[in-house]
């Protein structure tokens, strides 16, 4: 569940939250070429932290 704050409903109290609710499908059966495909993804994606920089910002 992600929130969006300020991006819900607007009443007469003000504009609430957005409530996003994630469903991640993720494959249970593999072949061959799709496993090393992503074990290939895997070697060569960042090893860096993608929320760093949004932590860094959110505490000024």
């Amino acid at each position: 569940m992600l929130r969006v704050k300020g991006r819900g409903v607007k009443t007469q109290k003000g504009t609430g939250d957005l409530l996003a609710e994630l469903q991640v499908a993720v494959p249970s059966h593999l072949d061959g070429e799709a496993r090393e495909a992503l074990e290939r993804f895997h070697e060569l994606e960042p090893k860096e932290n993608p929320r760093a920089d949004l932590i860094s910002k959110a505490r000024g």
